[in-house]
């Protein structure tokens, strides 16, 4: 049976038995079962606490003010970072861990990075601790996931290049002073419908990472209305991760004001 570990809770599927669960995993010290799908403005589901033994959890290597204090709260590691994330109040997906070292990596030193629906931070944190951006700053709507990602900067230590700014992007990104040297837009429902606001904000020959899940069927037709809307783009197309049987998470890496004449 399919589950995710997220610090040390495991997200399970309903059917499960928590009790069990705990006594097979000894890394893992709370179950959620999942209850219903992810959904609404802020892409979380409800869960169900199947198990948990709270007495073997242990945060000592956190700073006191920013352990987590709820059964549902945890410190999850990946890529040399740390991130404090309640999947019951914000959307962390733990399958997308080196998906973001792949962006990361493709960072230069000195750039601007912006990150549209950036949650509790995974991706703008990931980019300043394994790259050298000059600054990344992170939008999202969600108010807990921003509290979240407040807390990650400071976790992190990221407080010099990293900014966190709550808020709709449609309202935010437009009042943005700077310009960007890349885009990320990790929504992966409908991320194209903003494209046009990482247009406005990118400077000419910026990368724009857009996210999309579609059927594998469906992916020529989408590639043609992307490469229609940003005629003079180059655009690769990396499977990012399965979603269901036939559908993947794909991510467009666009790099704007690209394409060359052919030679003749």
């Amino acid at each position: 049976m399919a589950f995710d570990i997220l610090g040390d809770i495991a997200i399970v599927e309903p059917g499960t038995d928590g009790e069990k669960f705990l006594k097979e995993h000894k890394n893992v010290n709370v179950v959620l079962i999942k209850k219903g799908e992810v959904e609404g403005e802020f892409r979380i589901r409800d869960y169900e606490v199947a198990a948990s033994r709270p007495e073997a959890r242990n945060f000592d290597d956190i700073p006191a003010l920013l352990r987590p204090r709820k059964i549902t709260e945890t410190i999850h590691r990946e890529n040399r970072c740390r991130f404090k994330v309640d999947p019951t109040e914000a959307y962390f997906s733990v399958r997308l861990g080196t998906e973001r070292a792949r962006i990361a990596k493709m960072v230069k030193e000195g750039e601007r990075v912006l990150v549209m629906f950036a949650g509790v931070g995974p991706y703008p944190i990931t980019i300043a601790k394994i790259a050298k951006p000059e600054l990344v700053v992170g939008v999202e709507i969600n108010p807990y996931a921003v509290l979240f990602f407040e807390d990650n900067i400071m976790l992190n230590k990221c407080e010099g290049n990293v900014k966190a700014i709550e808020g709709d992007v449609k309202n935010v990104v437009p009042k943005l002073k700077e310009t960007f040297d890349r885009v990320v837009m990790p929504l992966p429902k409908d991320s194209e419908n903003f494209l046009y606001l990482a247009t406005k904000k990118i400077k000419k020959g910026g990368m724009i990472h857009l996210y999309k899940i579609l059927h594998e069927n469906d992916l020529k037709a989408f590639l043609h209305e992307l490469k229609r809307s940003l005629s003079r783009a180059e655009i690769d197309v990396i499977k990012a991760g399965e979603y269901a049987p036939g559908k993947f998470r794909y991510c467009f890496d666009i790099r704007l004001d690209a394409r060359k004449p052919k030679k003749r």
